[in-house]
């Protein structure tokens, strides 16, 4: 593994648009899919990083929420989940159980003839605190023996030749995906300053296009940008439509292509992108001038992680790495110059990662400088980078702290409380607080929203006159808005009293900010998501003053969310986002996808084997009869504090319509609960994650959702780990498996610092120096836990050639060993495939990935029919 065990729905850069979750080109490449990475909102064309959790920011400067959307790469105008997951409207929701009738004849039976290839032993001896073992399938991490190529050839011409039987289903699913997909994708635009931004995935291509438009302010009523835009941004485009970049071009060029970083210049004239062109997520920066539409040759840099634009002139600061690809050094590069670059700040700690935003009022330029368990900030001023650096509090052990800025003051959220004069303390979720700069210093904190058992926050955003903050009630998700500026003194303990709640729909399970970036705005763009609905809206934060009320006796104008049900119910109906002046209401942005009439989205608490309460979203058809013999998909990721998605997937309506029930098990070691959950499924509590799932499934079994000989079990990158491992405590709970890019050889990773990121993944693994790690670690690693003499379930594993987050020998030595060990079952075949072109995301464009969705789904299917 070279990388970061990075979660599952990760994707390539435009196909952000496409995919619903950028996958993270900026760095840590931490090992959870969407890195955390300081997401401050700082230009409008940027992409989703990361979905970062407190604990896991390990470059961010902000929360989670920020870096959950299309924040520092480049897609901020379009919806997470448009995309790979999230393909439009249904055209094809058939009959339940369709085109399942002649899957029980012989005709679409295994292939029986067809033998598994056997990886040749090759003893490999190893020892470690007294322990010693042999790995024989060592070997398959040598990318250079041809070999291994050969043996990687041999088992996906093998997986091939046993799907061959279900050529049919698959050509079926694919075109049912095909017909959900708008033929043009879009959203409306976002306005920041004279501009109006959009990304744009036109008809018939598979990358992203990004466009502006200049537009007069007073010809847009602030209600009406979902209108507008899509008059601006038709079909027909003008000649006043601009092109900042299309990745169509560059994908004909290059035949991959993968967007990192995608920042404006403050002046919006000069715009800094990077890109991978060979799926290792090794990126080059590039910078063009939109006033004379040309690259600017010269200042293209090799090896750039984070980029941001300083405040004035034409000069940037950006990140580069070490030899184990650890954004470690900060540089500062003036165009106008020609003097060589400054290097800024370097950090040494190989634990530590750098990362560069900005303030989202292009006052201060950050250096955010994170492990998974701390961090530390340092100040720049954004007009002058190579000035000095200010710190805003020194770095102590498992403190968490990320910043903004308004009007002199700093805005903190962080996890650090106790006395100030006192030994520091921790706790496990967020408080807000805030300093002025001029003394920056822990005992100068005044408080806003204390720590809050109940309504957690989890992130914040910046606007001239208001603060939004995140929060997660009971695990459901919340925004509250407070007027700015505001007096701490005059409020007194009456501050939290002055938020309000948006509104959301009672079905939210997932917000996403949008990009936010007009600093000046009044307007709050948000994804609002379930399994079944889907939307995105505009609410105005700004406030009115009561008619008749004094001027101290001012209100919020706040936002209600009404639906508007569709007359064709073939179609999902509209979500409406409105605002109530106490007579009308005038719509504002809309973006609409709602299933909830065709499909059921229910929570549940299960009772795990310590009596811990696991959340569990069970979604299923209306039609379906809960009578205990329908076939059941698990789903679970358990790390890094990560928030198991729960988006909605147009593709996954093709199980959905097959009798499927869909569960995601919110296992211990994500964050639904707040850093405590994680806290409580990681180093020496990992284990919790894969009795919760079982339990889980186990629920599904006694509550009739399932038959218990039909449930299928689904893990990508470190979920595959949670399920390998499940399967290893009980090798017949499930029927059938899906791991994709798996991280499953943990103990020898683990074992192996010069991996990538193996250092920087102590804080949540556990560093096996020491002993009692090691004994642990090596107790749950799926690799050194195959159960021998067992039949395991029927399984479909998953790697790429070219992962720098999860080694493709992992899964290949993982194959290896279930084949050399367990019972051989023709009709619960083990099949491998290696993607030998690509990266841990796969496949970039908005079509490419329909082929291999349609192959999983159909193993899945094939394998529920005995």
């Amino acid at each position: 593994m070279s990388m970061a065990r990075s979660r599952t729905h990760t994707l390539s850069s435009t196909a952000a648009l496409i995919k619903g979750k950028l996958q993270c080109p900026s760095f840590p490449p931490s090992r959870s899919l969407h890195l955390p990475i300081s997401a401050q909102i700082s230009a409008i064309v940027q992409t989703k990083l990361c979905t970062g959790k407190p604990s896991d920011r390990a470059l961010l400067h902000r929360p989670i929420w920020f870096s959950n959307l299309l924040l520092q790469c480049g897609m901020p105008w379009l919806p997470s989940s448009l995309g790979l997951s999230c393909r439009g409207v249904s055209s094809s929701i058939g009959c339940l159980n369709s085109d399942v009738s002649d899957l029980n004849s012989e005709e679409g039976r295994w292939n029986a003839g067809v033998q598994p290839p056997r990886a040749p032993r090759r003893s490999f001896l190893r020892a470690e605190h007294g322990l010693s073992w042999d790995d024989p399938y060592h070997w398959l991490s040598n990318s250079s023996d041809p070999a291994v190529l050969e043996y990687l050839t041999r088992e996906n011409r093998y997986a091939d030749d046993v799907m061959a039987r279900t050529l049919r289903l698959q050509q079926e699913l694919e075109r049912e995906m095909v017909n959900r997909m708008p033929k043009e994708l879009s959203a409306p635009g976002e306005r920041w300053g004279p501009w109006l931004y959009c990304a744009r995935v036109p008809e018939g291509k598979d990358y992203a296009v990004y466009l502006r438009k200049r537009v007069d302010e007073s010809v847009i009523p602030a209600a009406s940008w979902k209108a507008f835009s899509e008059k601006a941004f038709g079909r027909r485009s003008n000649a006043s439509e601009e092109v900042l970049l299309d990745l169509n071009e560059i994908a004909e060029q290059y035949g991959y292509v993968q967007l990192g970083m995608f920042k404006l210049s403050q002046d919006h004239r000069l715009v800094a992108y990077t890109v991978d062109l060979t799926g290792e997520e090794v990126f080059t920066l590039f910078v063009k001038d939109l006033a004379t539409g040309k690259v600017i040759s010269h200042q293209k840099i090799e090896g750039v992680i984070g980029v941001e634009w300083a405040s004035k002139g034409y000069s940037l600061v950006y990140t580069t790495p070490d030899a184990l690809r650890r954004p470690s050094r900060v540089f500062y590069r003036n165009f106008t110059c020609g003097t060589d670059d400054v290097l800024v700040f370097e950090e040494k700690d190989p634990q530590r990662f750098v990362d560069v935003t900005r303030t989202k009022d292009w006052s201060y330029i950050l250096i955010n400088v994170n492990s998974k368990t701390s961090s530390e900030v340092f100040l720049i001023q954004s007009k002058n980078p190579t000035g000095a650096i200010q710190r805003v509090e020194e770095r102590q052990d498992n403190v968490q702290y990320f910043v903004e800025h308004h009007e002199g003051y700093l805005y903190i959220l962080t996890n650090r409380s106790g006395p100030k004069e006192k030994e520091i303390t921790v706790t496990d979720s967020y408080r807000l607080v805030r300093c002025d700069v001029r003394g920056l210093s822990f005992n100068n904190w005044q408080e806003i929203i204390p720590f809050q058992r109940e309504s957690w926050v989890e992130d914040m955003d910046i606007f001239e006159k208001h603060l939004v903050t995140y929060h997660r009630e009971s695990g459901i998700p919340c925004i509250k808005v407070l007027d700015l500026p505001f007096s701490l003194e005059k409020i007194g303990g009456k501050l939290l009293s002055s938020f309000w709640t948006v509104p959301l729909p009672n079905s939210t399970c997932i917000v996403t900010p949008g990009a936010n970036s007009d600093f000046n705005s009044t307007v709050l763009r948000i994804e609002v998501s379930s399994p079944t609905q889907l939307q995105i809206c505009g609410s105005d934060v700004s406030y009115v003053q009561r008619s008749g009320a004094n001027k101290h006796e001012e209100t919020f104008v706040k936002n209600r969310l009404q639906t508007a049900a569709s007359a064709d119910e073939s179609h999902p109906s509209e979500i409406i986002c409105r605002k109530d002046y106490g007579g009308g209401t005038e719509v504002q942005d809309t973006w609409p996808l709602d299933m909830s009439s065709r499909y059921s989205c229910n929570h549940f608490e299960v009772t795990s084997q310590d009596y811990a309460r696991i959340p569990l979203t069970v979604v299923h058809s209306k039609s379906l009869r809960m009578d205990g013999l329908n076939p059941a998909l698990l789903m679970g990721y358990g790390a890094y504090g990560e928030v198991l998605e729960l988006g909605f997937s147009a593709d996954r309506m093709s199980l959905l319509d097959r009798g499927w029930v869909l569960a995601f098990a919110h296992v211990r070691g994500g964050g639904e609960l707040g850093k405590g959950w994680h806290d409580s499924g990681k180093l020496l509590q990992k284990k919790n994650s894969f009795h919760d799932l079982l339990a889980c499934g186990d629920f599904l079994v006694e509550h009739k959702f399932v038959h218990p000989k039909k449930i299928a079990g689904w893990g990508e990158s470190a979920g595959g780990l949670l399920v390998a491992a499940a399967a290893n405590i009980r090798p017949d709970f499930f029927r059938a498996i899906v791991l994709k890019v798996p991280f499953v050889d943990v103990c020898n990773t683990m074992l192996d610092p010069s991996l990538h990121l193996t250092v920087h993944e102590y804080d949540e693994w556990g560093n096996p120096s020491e002993v009692n790690t090691f004994q642990y670690i090596r107790s749950y690693s799926p690799y050194d836990n195959i159960n021998g003499g067992v039949c395991y379930p029927a399984m479909l594993v998953t790697a790429a050639f070219n992962d720098t987050r999860v080694g493709y020998w992992e899964a290949a030595k993982y194959i290896a060993r279930l084949r050399e060990a367990h019972l051989y079952d023709t009709n619960k075949p083990l099949l491998f495939k290696t993607r030998l072109q690509t990266g841990h995301f796969g496949e970039g464009g908005r079509y490419q990935h329909l082929k291999e969705t349609a192959y999983d789904f159909s193993f899945l299917i094939e394998m529920m029919f005995e």
